[in-house]
């Protein structure tokens, strides 16, 4: 719905934060490829909303969801 109202091409945090819960729930059903794709898109956004050199904990959350995505693959293999 965000996409449609923004455009696909926008750069606002309402739709990062939507591509932030998106991963989020991949990341709960295991889906962990998907719940890194979205997550990585939630960054790219937070980044280009807050800037490049941002230390916004927006950014710190995007990065920190990627750590325990990491951290929930690396115990599958184990």
């Amino acid at each position: 719905m965000r996409l449609a109202i923004y455009g696909s091409d926008a750069k606002n945090f309402d739709i990062a934060v939507s591509y932030n819960n998106i991963g989020f729930v991949y990341n709960t059903q295991g889906r962990y490829i998907e719940a890194l794709e979205y997550y990585s898109k939630f960054i790219d956004i937070a980044l280009a909303v807050y800037g490049q050199d941002a230390l916004h904990q927006d950014v710190a959350v995007g990065y920190s969801n990627i750590e325990l995505f990491k951290h929930e693959a690396s115990c599958l293999r184990h």
